[in-house]
Formats: structure tokens, C-alpha cells, sequence
């Protein structure tokens, strides 16, 4: 796969994870703890640094 197609891949996933991040934010999930939602996001704010670190924009 070329750079520019793993680029534009890791873009939309990000793009998704973000959508994810605002909808848990402000959405009530039944069942779940708030701290679920919690872990759930810092988890998914986890995976976009990893994002951030491939596209060599950290460490």
C-alpha cells in the first residue's frame, strides 16, 4: 500500500474515532457506568495518538 493510501486510511479512521468521541460524549449509553465512558474515550484519544505518532507528527 502506498504512503498516500495509508494516509488517506488513517485519515478516515480518524475522522470515525472522532465522530465516536462526540457522540459517547454526549450521549447516555443504557447500561453502561459513567466510567465506562470514560475508559472508553481516553482509550479511543489513545488510538489517536498512536494515529498522530505513525503520521510522524509526535515523539
Amino acid at each position: 500500500m502506498a504512503a498516500k493510501d495509508v494516509d488517506e486510511v488513517l485519515a478516515r479512521i480518524e475522522r470515525r474515532i472522532q465522530e465516536t468521541l462526540s457522540y459517547i460524549a454526549v450521549t447516555p449509553i443504557p447500561g453502561t457506568h459513567p466510567m465506562e465512558r470514560k475508559g472508553a474515550i481516553e482509550a479511543l484519544k489513545y488510538v489517536l495518538k498512536i494515529i498522530e505518532e505513525e503520521r510522524g507528527g509526535g515523539e
